[in-house]
């Protein structure tokens, strides 16, 4: 992560400042109250927003405005980012309003919380912390207030360890070994549960063997049953077989009855329809009549409007030429803006250049010192500058005045030549309106076989519609002489179709004739049927009784079969039961014989590594920052520091104001490097601030700081320091100064 910009409004001591930080080692510096760590802070607010406890928006709102704001621009994994966060003063507390993220120039606003939680996935950090009152990840390698870091070291040995296995995220292995002892519970719990349910498995399998051997003396009964519903159902067979045979007959005959109706109904269908077809007749005669004096009628518009669509096609080529020069105005009026644009470009050239010079004399006047090199500034020189910015107003007036007479010429032509295309436009737009019109006139012509040779004159517009009336009469007379060619030939079909309908008729009533003689042959059929019908009821009665008999059997069998197979179906639930179980037992004593074991050995060693890397980055930090060479340190099991001073072990609290703060920025130090190390996935690594880190340094000590930022290798470092030889160290100086109660960069 690396940042490119803050803007503040209305935040503490600033009103509206925006700073901007350069990459390397950068300065805050400044007087001490002049606003340097306000700026730190508000790097904190806009990306993690008010933190209860540690970021109050009371304190960061300006006394006296209704809200305020905080905008970071930073770049991060490749993305750019600019986040604004926004305070509103209520009637008894200050509250964070909705802000909003743009990443990569895409938009999103939300709530807090929703741009907290975006944050804590650009840089990389477990979403635990959305819902923690502090950062702790980020107050430990990228920004510590150096007061809060002297106050972890001055800690209880308790309560430091348990923050900082919090930010090495080592907690989650304790709470791995809680959450195993609710699971095992749960699973003894499970395990009670499945000894309750394999209790009565023995009794199950009991009644199953009890159920099988009633089953086999109901099926010995049912086979018994058989031959005599066998018997029974063959001479049922035997009598469907006879019926059968009479239904046959009777279907004969009802056939040979419906064919009789048939016939009878075609006859009267067919009488029906010859007198229907000589009535048709008679009718398309008077039709073809009627059709006839119509089309004479309508012959008589034909040579008029071949004359009228002839004159429309000249009229319209006539106006396609003059509708040819529409490219030709359209490259001119492109011309004329091309160099209308050129004028005004000039004008407004001459107009900045003019403005400067009389800028440049109005400043000149009131300048008894140069702003940039502050040398008094002669009389001579000044009224020098005078001459020479009066001589490019007045260049400047001429050219202005030449082209801006140009400007209106060139307007006053181009307005000329978008009258003319406007013209030749409505033209185009009237030949785009007639050519479907005269195309489709055309093709009734060449329908009818017309022609015309000649002159004639009429107004387009106007004749138009006469037009369309007269085509639509034309293609009328087209329709009617198709028409009457149809009824001619229907007229012939006509004709065929009675006489092929009189000798069907004839060929029916023969065939009539013959069907009521074979009608007589099937008398008596029915009694027959009838006493066979009374016979097959008898047989059907006594099957019945025995499929009765057989059924309540059926029913008895199927009851059994049905028991067995709950019967079995529970004892096989009971036996997954009992696998189950054994696998429930297995796991128990996995999870309370090595599982357990298991987290404590891993958290045992997770610690070690981090105590082990973290004293070996103190150490070495601490040898740097110290002047005094019989001083040495190390990190003891809680992670505190030990002094040793001449082989003698000291306190903390006995060490020198300098000492202590070097202390301090040791443990900072390592601390923020063996948390990028081991925290995978962080994306600050690039970036460290340091909060007045010298406090109380002696000026060797201060030399020191040199040697530190040299070896961080850090690609951005933000120190913000009153001690202007740090200034030296550093890449960038960025001032800060206050006047009025108000901060800003100097």
């Amino acid at each position: 992560m690396i940042i490119t910009s803050i803007r503040l409004q209305n935040i503490r001591s600033y009103v509206s400042e925006a700073i901007v930080f350069p990459e390397g080692s950068v300065i805050l510096s400044g007087d001490v109250g002049a606003g340097k760590s306000t700026i730190l802070l508000a790097i904190e607010f806009a990306l993690f927003g008010v933190l209860r406890g540690a970021l109050d928006g009371t304190a960061l709102l300006r006394n006296g405005s209704s809200s305020g704001s905080v905008e970071i621009d930073f770049s991060v994994d490749g993305k750019k980012v600019i986040i604004k966060r926004t305070l509103k003063r209520g009637k008894n507390s200050v509250s964070q309003d909705a802000g909003y993220i743009i990443t990569d120039g895409v938009k999103n606003e939300g709530t807090a919380v929703e741009l907290k939680s975006r944050v804590l996935d650009l840089l990389g950090y477990p979403k635990e912390l959305l819902s923690k009152s502090k950062d702790l990840i980020y107050r430990y390698t990228v920004y510590t207030p150096q007061e809060e870091m002297k106050r972890i070291l001055l800690d209880e040995g308790g309560h430091r360890i348990g923050t900082l296995r919090t930010v090495f995220q080592i907690d989650k292995y304790e709470r791995v070994g809680s959450n195993t002892v609710f699971v095992v519970r749960a699973l003894k719990e499970k395990i009670r549960e499945f000894e309750g349910q394999i209790s009565d498995l023995g009794l199950k399998n009991e009644q199953r063997e009890k159920l099988e051997s009633d089953l086999g003396a109901v099926k010995k009964r049912v086979e018994d049953f058989s031959p005599l519903l066998a018997g029974c159902r063959q001479k049922i067979a035997e009598k469907q077989e006879a019926i059968s045979r009479l239904e046959h007959r009777i279907k004969e005959l009802n056939e040979l009855k419906s064919s009789v109706n048939v016939l009878s109904a075609k006859l009267r269908e067919k009488t029906d329809f010859l007198s229907s077809i000589i009535e048709e007749a008679n009718m398309i005669s008077r039709k073809i009549l009627e059709f006839n004096q119509q089309a004479e009628s309508l012959k008589l518009f034909e040579e008029p409007f071949a004359k009228k669509v002839a004159f429309m096609k000249k009229k319209v080529s006539a106006l396609n030429e003059k509708i040819s020069v529409k490219d030709d105005l359209k490259k001119s009026i492109a011309r004329a803006e091309d160099d209308l644009n050129k004028i005004l470009a000039i004008i407004r050239e001459h107009e900045v250049l003019k403005e400067s010079a009389e800028r440049t004399m109005a400043k000149i006047v009131s300048f008894d010192s140069c702003p940039l090199c502050l040398q008094p500034v002669s009389s001579s020189h000044r009224q020098q500058i005078l001459q020479a910015e009066k001589k490019k107003v007045s260049e400047a007036l001429k050219v202005l005045e030449g082209k801006r007479l140009l400007r209106e010429e060139v307007s006053d032509e181009t307005a000329d030549l978008k009258k003319k295309l406007d013209e030749v436009i409505e033209q185009e737009k009237l030949v785009a309106q007639l050519m479907p019109e005269i195309e489709s006139f055309g093709e009734t012509i060449a329908e009818l076989g017309l022609g015309f040779q000649g002159e004639i004159v009429m107004s387009i517009k106007e004749e138009l519609p006469r037009m369309k009336a007269i085509q639509k009469k034309l293609r009328e007379q087209k329709r009617l002489a198709a028409f009457i060619h149809e009824k001619e030939e229907a007229m012939k079909q006509m004709f065929a179709r009675q006489a092929a309908v009189s000798s069907e008729i004839a060929r029916l009533k023969t065939e009539q004739d013959a069907l009521k003689e074979k009608e007589k042959s099937f008398e008596n059929i029915d009694g027959e049927y009838e006493n066979s019908r009374k016979k097959m009821n008898g047989l059907q009665s006594e099957e019945k009784q025995l499929l009765v008999s057989k059924a309540s059997l059926d029913k008895e069998l199927e009851n059994i079969e049905a028991n067995i197979s709950l019967l079995g179906a529970e004892i096989e639930r009971k036996n997954r039961a009992k696998d189950r179980l054994k696998e429930l037992k297995k796991t128990q004593s996995w999870f309370e014989d090595f599982f357990m074991n298991l987290m404590e050995v891993i958290e045992k060693q997770v610690m070690l590594r981090v105590h082990n890397e973290f004293n070996s980055l103190f150490q070495e930090w601490f040898g740097i920052l110290m002047e005094d060479e019989t001083m040495s340190a190390r990190l003891d099991d809680e992670f505190s520091p030990v002094i040793e001073q001449n082989g003698y072990e000291t306190s903390i609290q006995n060490l020198s104001g300098g000492e202590r703060t070097g202390c301090a920025l040791a443990y900072r130090l390592a601390l923020n490097r063996v948390i990028n190390n081991l925290v995978t996935g962080i994306k600050t690594s690039d970036l460290i601030i340091l909060d007045e880190p010298t406090d109380g340094f002696s000026s060797e000590q201060l030399e020191k700081v040199r040697d530190v930022i040299e070896q961080l290798n850090i690609k951005q470092i933000i120190i913000v320091s009153h001690e202007s030889k740090i200034e030296s160290f550093v890449n960038s100086i960025i001032k800060i100064e206050k006047q009025g109660h108000i901060s800003s960069v100097a």
